[in-house]
């Protein structure tokens, strides 16, 4: 079993948010829903994986890829700085989105927490990086 880097910050390749290699990520219904998940989160980090909020170890950018059938129709990104959700926009203020087996990289410069709805939640991956 090849080691897997668990610390906060710099990485020396992509890391998957959801987990171990492989590990597809979860949907949430809307910004709203995102929102009342991460309200109700106890801890201090926040991240709910098995609701579809996933921490970002505050890396700079968000690596998806799709396979078969899956899609990203939005991405949302808290900031504790701020206790805030907002919709993810790329330098011309269109929505962040990803097509059946398409990759995308996309700079989240730090945002704490990233969410997503997705039309297939088997095949739609993310990791984050500092590269």
């Amino acid at each position: 079993m090849a080691h897997r880097y668990d610390s906060w910050g710099r990485t020396r390749r992509p890391k998957n948010v959801a987990g171990p290699d492989g590990t597809a990520i979860t949907s949430v219904a809307s910004l709203a829903h995102a929102k009342t998940i991460t309200d109700s989160c106890p801890n201090v980090a926040k991240s709910a994986p098995a609701v579809g909020i996933y921490s970002t170890e505050n890396q700079r950018f968000l690596h998806l890829a799709s396979t078969g059938s899956g899609t990203v129709a939005n991405v949302w990104v808290y900031h504790y700085a701020s206790q805030m959700w907002a919709e993810l926009v790329d330098s011309s203020n269109n929505t962040i989105t990803l097509e059946a087996n398409e990759a995308k990289i996309v700079e989240i410069d730090g945002a704490d927490l990233v969410a997503f709805k997705l039309t297939d939640a088997t095949s739609v991956f993310a990791a984050c990086s500092t590269f």
